[in-house]
């Protein structure tokens, strides 16, 4: 790509602020380009958490400062995605609090585009209709709603439209370049989100079956081997620091959710009956229908197109829904109940990230060969349904830390332990911008954050915080840390009953 080209597809991608923050692009100085709920209130806490790892030289996201469940670490438990960390990092190094952080919810918006130009010039060889097609895909509603939840692991798409451009480069021509391209691209995607790496491996046969039908047989699988090699080259170490305790006997995060005890119906999914997500309802937006039909007829590589669009837009459905008094299986099923680790994905409809930018490619080839100027009206469509179905403009939100963690903030220094209680996002997220050690985690409640039989553990250079005294508890009930005078106290319940504070005469004691 060369250097006009990316700035025109960066500067595009900045001017789509505008309609996707509407009067909100003036606020975010002082307010987030978010609505409030656990992921904003965790991406606070971990991005905080990485920047403060990296810059004091820890692969481990765990404060040694901070009281933790024995063996318990933020690294291997959030699965080492930290793309979007290290670009709100480099944001951060140039902007204040919270604009960095604003700023890089947005950023994916222009970044995402950049990378579908290549896509869009290997398929039309005109800039236009790629910068065209690249803007419908980075706006489309479910995107977006990502970008509002704070899920930016799931917004981080970049080397989606490259790894497509590499396997498909692998089908039709083969060769060094596109062997590393398509393994480089496959892997960073994984690296980005885990899921949306295995959703295109799992793809990746429809890519073999049309190089088929392209060159011989024997050219296609090796380059196939091998760009699966070097995929496998670059994951390798990485899923091996992350299963290593596991196959170690030490501690490892446990399966949230398992196909062989779990329900089949997810709520977070494309939906056949009653009401849709406000966002997933922009997942097939109405100006596309036009020029769907119009490829199907006409357009190039469009039985690859169309059968990859609608296996992923099936795959949302989920492995099963209920109609009516009856539960039907679909195709999906034997993919979450046999393919390994996808059993932990309870958010079926992020197929659609994928979807969505097969379904954009098939909309606008026909008309990118022969009327490029028509393919503008997808990304104008797409921001008007937007505005329409009240996606856009994305809402704001101001952090306000309670007076609580204000005072914790400027009061001297000492250990201070964190008991969630009910608002365990909230409860982490405080602590990081207050600066102060916590005892607390990114869950929903006690259980998620100490486990049965857990116990509190001081790390790093202080063996014990001056500010509390630990109590063993009895072998199956409390573990108790109970706080000097000017300090927060509690008492976990640890074998998965709850919890409860308890509060001796002049311990400071509040909520969240």
């Amino acid at each position: 790509m060369r250097a006009p080209q990316a700035l025109a597809a960066l500067g595009l991608g900045v001017l789509l602020w505008l309609p996707v923050m509407g009067g909100g692009l003036g606020q975010l100085q002082s307010r987030l380009p978010v609505r409030e709920n656990d992921d904003t209130n965790g991406a606070i806490y971990l991005h905080h958490a990485f920047h403060d790892a990296m810059t004091h030289g820890r692969l481990s996201l765990r404060d040694p400062d901070q009281l933790l469940p024995a063996g318990y670490d933020r690294l291997r438990a959030d699965g080492g995605n930290s793309v979007e960390m290290i670009v709100s990092g480099l944001l951060r190094l140039v902007l204040p609090w919270p604009s960095w952080l604003s700023f890089a919810h947005l950023i994916w918006i222009p970044l995402n585009l950049l990378a579908f130009v290549p896509l869009g010039m290997h398929l039309w060889g005109r800039l236009g209709p790629s910068l065209a097609a690249g803007a419908a895909w980075a706006t489309l509603g479910p995107t977006l709603g990502q970008i509002e939840a704070s899920r930016l692991t799931q917004v981080v798409l970049f080397a989606l439209p490259l790894a497509v451009l590499g396997l498909l480069r692998v089908a039709e021509e083969g060769g060094r370049r596109a062997i590393v391209l398509a393994g480089l691209s496959v892997a960073m995607l994984g690296l980005s989100y885990w899921f949306y790496g295995l959703f295109l491996a799992l793809l990746a046969p429809g890519f073999l079956v049309w190089g088929l039908s392209q060159r011989p047989r024997r050219d296609v699988t090796r380059d196939y081997a091998l760009a699966a090699a070097v995929c496998l080259g670059v994951l390798s170490p990485v899923l091996l620091a992350i299963a290593w305790p596991g196959l170690t006997g030490g501690w490892a995060p446990g399966a949230i959710l398992s196909s062989e005890w779990a329900s089949p119906v997810f709520p977070d999914a494309l939906q056949l009956q009653g009401e849709q997500a406000r966002h997933v309802r922009g997942a097939l937006p109405w100006v596309t229908v036009p020029g769907l039909l119009w490829s199907l007829w006409r357009g190039q590589r469009r039985a690859l197109w169309a059968t990859l669009t609608a296996l992923c837009f099936v795959f949302a459905l989920g492995p099963a829904q209920d109609l009516g008094e009856h539960r039907w299986l679909l195709p999906y099923y034997p993919l979450w109940r046999f393919v390994p680790g996808l059993d932990r994905m309870n958010h079926p409809e992020r197929w659609l990230a994928l979807g969505g930018l097969f379904l954009i490619v098939l909309a606008a080839d026909a008309a990118a060969r022969s009327k490029p100027w028509i393919v503008w009206l997808l990304p104008l469509g797409v921001l008007a349904q937007n505005q329409a179905e009240g996606v856009t403009p994305l809402p704001t939100w101001e952090f306000r830390a309670p007076e609580l963690w204000q005072a914790v903030a400027k009061g001297p220094p000492g250990g201070v332990i964190t008991l969630p209680l009910g608002q365990a996002s909230r409860a982490c997220t405080f602590p990081a911008r207050s600066r102060s050690g916590a005892a607390g985690g990114h869950g929903r409640g006690p259980a998620a954050a100490f486990a049965a039989g857990a116990r509190l553990v001081c790390g790093g250079q202080r063996p014990a915080h001056p500010a509390l005294e630990p109590q063993p508890g009895p072998r199956r009930g409390d573990r108790r840390a109970a706080g000097r005078p000017g300090r927060a106290a509690g008492c976990w319940a640890v074998d998965g009953g709850g919890g409860r504070a308890e509060r001796p005469e002049g311990a400071q004691v509040g909520g969240c």
